[in-house]
């Protein structure tokens, strides 16, 4: 849901192959050690190829009968950027293979193809904007996976972001909209009849308008808000009921600088997603988000962030789930060459209209070594778990894993 999308599908975008999924953001390679590229006249093109072979302990991500396997993921992707004064266009495009030794039917392959760029129309206005398109799967063990299914559900996804960016001396102001289209497939069960996805086929539509103030170079003071309207495809006699909603969210904060050691933004306000069935509830709370950067010492960095979003929900009797979430990652340079890295990441989604409440908790550690510009090895350890108060979400997992990076 346009809300402050957190939730796992937005997750699954990224298509990171990265041992530790905790959300922790490895430090930018040291001086001689970050990738030059090929130039191609006023462009930089960056190519690379990285390969894992995970071992996980609990692969459905089940209660109970738990399976393991090893896991070797291949994912190759290229981004292509401008090397222009003025404007900017970036192109990028990435495929990942998973491969199960014991489990071939998890075997799945995602991909996507994008662009993004800002057109500089004067020195105090611009336009960004983005388009992507993506196939993808479903992880297991994500809120709304079916533990029935016989294999990861595969969906496609269109999205696509303009947004107005204009300065008035000490003024600020924003004016953006977003739009996603989400087509889910058909999956065997493991048992009865296949899977129908049809029902989770949707549209998502989002605008927002920002307008802030410069207290100092260094801080901006800004009030925000966001209009959602979510459009599903199957509509009543299809469906008992429709799962369309609209939603809002007013929030008031800050953006800062505090010298070069602490960055970041802080915003707090209200949301709520209203639902044209009156089957389903509405959804309101705290809207809220922070991230933050905290250059702890010349080689530590901190990050800290949090935030809230209504999200989508299948259960009956379900139009939506409240989703909060807070995380803290920590880099290290323990030498130019070999960074530490560690993440926590804690999230509650508690389902209007039930006694529904799930509490999701992912930890990890790892260890990068860059051997040159091109060539970079990453051993990691990754705890993840679900507490629900419904019978049988429960899981716990285990990874560790060796991934190698080739780029250019």
């Amino acid at each position: 849901m346009s809300i402050g999308k957190t939730g796992p599908f937005f997750v699954a975008m990224a298509l990171g192959a990265s041992i530790v999924s905790a959300g922790a953001q490895e430090a930018d390679p040291g001086a001689g050690y970050e990738p030059l590229g090929i130039r191609a006249g006023s462009f930089v093109v960056l190519p690379s190829l990285t390969t894992s072979a995970v071992y996980s302990d609990n692969i459905f991500r089940t209660e109970s009968n738990t399976e393991d396997d090893l896991i070797l993921t291949v994912q190759p992707q290229v981004l292509v950027e401008s090397a222009w004064s003025r404007h900017a266009l970036n192109l990028h495009a990435g495929v990942q293979s998973r491969f199960y030794d014991s489990n071939s039917s998890e075997d799945h392959t995602n991909w996507r193809v994008g662009a993004d760029g800002r057109l500089d129309i004067t020195r105090d206005t611009n336009v960004v904007g983005e388009v992507e398109y993506a196939e993808l799967h479903e992880e297991r063990g994500e809120p709304l996976a079916l533990a029935t299914a016989a294999e990861p559900t595969p969906f496609s996804a269109l999205s696509g972001s303009i947004e107005l960016n204009q300065r008035f001396n000490r003024m600020t102001g924003t004016l953006g909209a977003s739009y996603s289209q989400l087509d889910f497939d058909t999956v065997p069960a493991t048992v009865g009849p296949p899977i129908n996805n049809d029902g989770r086929d949707r549209e998502e539509y989002e605008q927002r308008l920002r307008l802030g103030y410069d207290v100092s170079p260094d801080m901006n003071v800004f009030v925000e808000g966001r209009l959602n309207q979510v459009r599903y495809d199957l509509q009543p006699p299809a469906v008992p009921n429709s799962r369309d909603s609209e939603g809002y969210a007013v929030q008031g904060g800050v953006t800062f600088a505090i010298t070069r050691l602490v960055s970041g933004e802080v915003a707090v306000g209200y949301l709520e997603q209203e639902y044209d069935s009156p089957a389903f509830r509405n959804v309101s709370g705290l809207a809220y988000n922070a991230d933050i950067s905290w250059s702890m010492t010349p080689l530590t960095t901190v990050t800290f962030g949090a935030g809230s979003s209504v999200d989508e929900s299948t259960s009956v009797g379900v139009g939506g789930r409240l989703s909060q979430y807070a995380r803290v990652g920590v880099d290290h340079e323990l030498m130019r060459n070999v960074q530490l890295s560690g993440a926590l990441r804690f999230q509650n989604d508690d389902y209007e209209g039930t006694t529904q409440n799930e509490d999701y908790l992912d930890a990890g550690v790892g260890v990068r070594y860059l051997m040159n510009r091109n060539v970079s090895l990453r051993l990691g350890y990754d705890y993840g778990t679900r507490e629900s108060n419904v019978a049988g979400r429960d899981y716990t997992e285990n990874r560790v894993g060796l991934s190698l990076t080739l780029q250019r």
